[in-house]
């Protein structure tokens, strides 16, 4: 450990800020020194994780490092020996080979796996516990190099072009869904939102016939309203009784040009914790696994997405690989990672299709990283409208057009082009918010290519003569009063107008709230009604919740807030600590700033994980330290220590000549010399 910190003060503040970045788990907190920085890369946990970023020609020669270091030597020569030697007979050890191995070495050093003594390379001690040293036997052939790819080479041009239409169609598709599930533009939203279930999700009957009105497999449409959740555009509505409904983010989004949208789609599936694949299967408890509840989060996920991108990435334009070959590939790129398998492969290519990162099995430039907009359709502002009652849009609608298609009409087909059917329900349903016969006819043959046909014509009209006929009122609670004046003074209460009080006899008064909500909200007004039947179908009253009323108090100013819901089930955040360049360049001067503090009786003072790390090189080596202790009264005892073994916080071994083991606390210890 001491070694490795005199190789980081010998190290640039680029080279430094390189290292933090590609370990960021060492950065946060802050180290107090270069020292307490070289025992955290040397900890276990830290270089373990290092070891997930190498391929396997990387660990073939941290392997061969580790051989030499048995036998005193390590420099680059040897090290390229050793590899020589690992080789089977016939195989011959190329120019490309030893730059490869040069390149190895330069980027185990980079990770400080590795330090430099002169021209001797040493590796980080505990790597011997976690690296099998290669000094004999033989390795594969080409383990240095990235397995070839296989596979086929398509067109760009038609790769990018299958993308953009893809994109297009899931950008549609999501709109649809969330309109579907209560846009602002509906006039009941919750009626048509399914509920939350108690232990968060989707009702596997909800995702069920979600899959049958876009005629998809159900394993697609997880991936949709999974997608959709990630990227804001839907949750739960945080009422008592939870539905999934559109959130105030989605009236902005589909406002957004269609590239912008597909963008937003394709940065939140690259960073959403969520893994829709695992949807309809069964957790570690053999229940099943619903859409939008926990049990689909597996946070791995996510590198596992950038891992397969990357990959795909850095093939030809163009080629698209077997799902056996990307498999090969990804292993030999992260082969301590363990992490992928058929299943997973497969999984996330198919969400690459939908999403349009990919198509034919080819990255599309944006899954390159490229911008979306040459890919994509131009929208189709126009539809044909048909004398069967139907309209047909030929690509994908502006959002005008589908707004209004959304509006008054159902999706009967999807394909090349999409089929729109009028029904009695569909055209009833834009009346209902507001539109008149005349309005909703001018706007049709506004958007239409042809003339509105007559019995489309006749349909509307008809539909307007029976529009209202009937009237229809919500009430969840009823409360009635042989004193009218009672009633008066509820309905009158400021305080009590979000319970959407209505007035039907001058005896009944009706309320929109729940009657648990209401029953609460009477008695902090000062009436005490007398609750007859049943709440919430229970044997009994239950106890009201002082968290689901809010009293304005004496607060006339203050706007009636009525109850305040919360969700049943609460929105999981994935932590994240980030470590960007700027970060890495303040930690670095910071690094550089600090000098080691010294006690008074000449110990350096590191942090916990330094002075444990020393401790176990000295026991390893044999040797013993200089070492401060605070005992119980506060006095500090400084000596020659000769630990023995550390475990579970403990630091075992004698004091200066003394044969009697001493068990000493860790963080007792003031300083190690």
């Amino acid at each position: 450990m001491r070694g490795l910190a005199g190789d980081l003060r010998e190290r640039s503040d680029a080279q430094l800020a390189a290292l933090l970045l590609a370990r960021p788990d060492v950065a946060r907190p802050a180290p107090t020194d270069l020292t307490s920085l070289a025992a955290r890369l040397g900890s276990r946990g830290s270089v373990q994780r290092a070891l997930e970023s190498l391929t396997a020609g990387e660990l073939q020669v941290l392997g061969a490092v580790l051989g030499v270091a048995r036998s005193g030597h390590g420099t680059e020569v040897e090290v390229t020996a050793a590899l020589v030697a690992a080789l089977d007979h016939d195989e011959a050890f190329t120019l490309d080979d030893v730059e490869a191995v040069r390149a190895a070495l330069e980027r185990l050093w980079d990770l400080a796996l590795l330090w430099r003594s002169g021209d001797e390379l040493h590796p980080v001690r505990i790597l011997a516990e976690l690296v099998t040293p290669a000094t004999n036997g033989a390795r594969s052939a080409g383990l240095l190099d990235v397995p070839e790819p296989v596979g086929r080479v398509w067109p760009l041009v038609d790769v990018d072009r299958g993308a953009g239409e893809q994109g297009a169609r899931l950008v549609a598709t999501i709109t649809e869904l969330a309109l579907a599930w209560g846009g602002d533009d509906r006039p009941e939203p919750r009626t048509a939102a399914p509920r939350q279930l108690r232990s968060g999700g989707l009702a596997a009957r909800d995702l069920a016939l979600a899959a049958k009105r876009f005629g998809v497999p159900t394993h697609e449409i997880a991936f949709v309203v999974e997608l959709a959740r990630a990227a804001g555009l839907l949750d739960a509505d945080g009422e008592l009784d939870a539905v999934w409904a559109p959130t105030p983010a989605f009236d902005t989004w589909r406002r957004a040009p269609v590239a912008e949208q597909w963008e937003a789609l394709a940065n939140a599936w690259r960073t959403m914790p969520q893994a829709p694949h695992l949807v309809g299967g069964r957790d570690d408890a053999d229940k099943p696994i619903n859409a939008l509840s926990s049990a689909a989060w597996w946070p791995p996920v996510v590198r596992a997405r950038r891992l397969l991108l990357d990959e795909l990435a850095s093939l030809p334009a163009g080629f698209a690989p077997t799902v056996d070959n990307l498999l090969l590939r990804l292993r030999w790129r992260r082969p301590v990672l363990r992490l992928f398998d058929e299943t997973l492969v497969s999984a996330l290519l198919a969400e690459c299709e939908l999403l349009g990162l990919t198509s034919r099995g080819a990255a599309s430039s944006v899954g390159r990283g490229e911008v979306a907009q040459p890919q994509l359709p131009e929208p189709v502002d126009r539809m044909v409208l048909q004398a069967d009652l139907t309209a047909i849009v030929t690509g994908a609608p502006t959002p005008d057009l589908a707004d209004l298609l959304t509006l008054c009409t159902v999706v009967e087909s999807r394909g090349g082009a999409t089929t729109h059917r009028f029904t009695p329900e569909s055209v009833a349903a834009a009346l209902d918010l507001g539109w008149s016969a005349q309005s909703l006819l001018a706007a049709l043959a506004a958007a239409s290519s042809t003339p509105v046909p007559q019995p489309l014509a006749f349909l509307v009209e008809d539909a307007e003569r029976r529009h209202g006929r009937v009237r229809l009122h919500v009430a969840a609670t009823v409360l009635t009063s042989e004193d009218p004046v009672v009633l008066d003074e509820l309905a009158a209460t400021r305080s009590l107008a979000r319970l959407g009080f209505s007035r039907v006899a001058p005896t009944v008064l009706t309320a929109q709230a729940d009657p648990q909500i209401v029953l609460q909200a009477a008695r902090a007004a000062g009436v005490h009604p007398l609750v007859e039947g049943l709440l919430r179908g229970a044997g009994a009253l239950d106890d009201p919740d002082a968290d689901d009323w809010d009293d304005p108090d004496a607060n006339d100013e203050a706007p009636a807030r009525g109850y305040r819901a919360r969700p049943r089930w609460g929105r999981r955040q994935a932590v994240v600590s980030v470590v960007d360049a700027d970060a890495a360049s303040e930690v670095v001067a910071h690094l550089r700033a600090a000098a080691d503090p010294v006690l008074d009786n000449g110990l350096p003072t590191t942090d916990p994980v330094a002075i444990v790390d020393q401790l176990r090189e000295a026991a390893a080596a044999g040797r013993g330290v200089q070492l401060g202790y605070a005992g119980n009264d506060g006095s500090t005892r400084r000596g020659l220590f000769s630990p023995r073994r550390i475990q579970a916080g403990q630091v075992y071994g004698t004091w200066g000549s003394s044969p009697v083991e001493q068990v000493l606390v860790a963080h007792r210890i003031t300083g190690v010399g």
